[in-house]
């Protein structure tokens, strides 16, 4: 199995929660504003869909080179998952 065919999905306790147009990913510890880009990465991360599915969804939603929005999507799940609130099931 390839990483792209994994599912990424936060993980139990960490929550996505738009208050007073603040985009905001509720942890444990407090609370981690988002961009509106990191927003829309981390709303489709719905233990559903694989990442690969994701990152074709991302390059036909925006514009820009397909190898860089996969990279800044694929570098953002990872910094996620080092820090212990996402992690990717089979």
């Amino acid at each position: 199995m390839t990483e792209y065919e994994k599912i990424p999905v936060l993980k139990k306790g960490v929550i996505l929660r738009e208050v007073a147009s603040r985009k905001l990913l509720l942890i444990p510890e407090g609370y981690i504003e988002l961009d509106d880009v990191s927003w829309d990465i981390l709303r489709r991360c719905d233990g559903v869909k694989k990442l690969g599915d994701i990152l074709e969804e991302l390059k036909n939603s925006y514009v820009g080179d397909p190898k860089s929005i996969e990279e800044d999507t694929i570098q953002l799940l990872m910094e996620l998952k080092n820090d212990r609130l996402l992690d990717f099931i089979p």
